[in-house]
């Protein structure tokens, strides 16, 4: 049996105050022999260094796709509607858009009702595309 940790967060993340390092250290003394660090990637809260110090599109030579579930939280989902409507820079959404709010909610309202599976593309498209009737918002296309 290989004793491992698989879910670790830095200080890369907002929840923990702990370096790589410091994190890799303490796995060592405890004996671990493999560690996986899952730190959050929150563009919108980076305030610790230049948002370019990261950049998962260019490292991993594809896009970032995401999964919604009720753990992805706001800039998940703020990530998912840009990567896959194709919105570049300026033309993006953010976090603390009205469009990504209304969804956070119907997707906690999704899991408090007792689903345990992420969102579909398609659900998530047909909610886009309520939400920005109901609420009078720009109309979403992908490329």
């Amino acid at each position: 049996m290989i004793k491992t940790d698989v879910h670790m967060h830095t200080d890369f993340s907002h929840d923990s105050d702990s370096t790589p390092e410091q994190m890799a250290e303490g796995a060592i003394e405890k004996g671990l022999e493999a560690i996986c660090f899952t730190d959050h990637y929150d563009k919108d809260n980076m305030d610790w260094g230049p948002e370019d110090i990261f950049d998962p599109e260019k490292f991993l030579k594809r896009p970032v796709v995401c999964a919604v579930s009720n753990t992805s939280g706001l800039a998940g989902i703020a990530h998912w509607i840009n990567a896959y409507y194709g919105l570049k820079e300026e033309h993006q959404v953010r976090k603390d858009s009205e469009l990504v709010q209304e969804i956070r909610k119907w997707v906690d309202g999704e899991y408090a009702n007792g689903r345990v599976t992420v969102m579909t593309d398609e659900e998530i498209v047909a909610c886009v595309e309520r939400i920005c009737r109901e609420r009078n918002l720009q109309t979403l296309q992908r490329p």
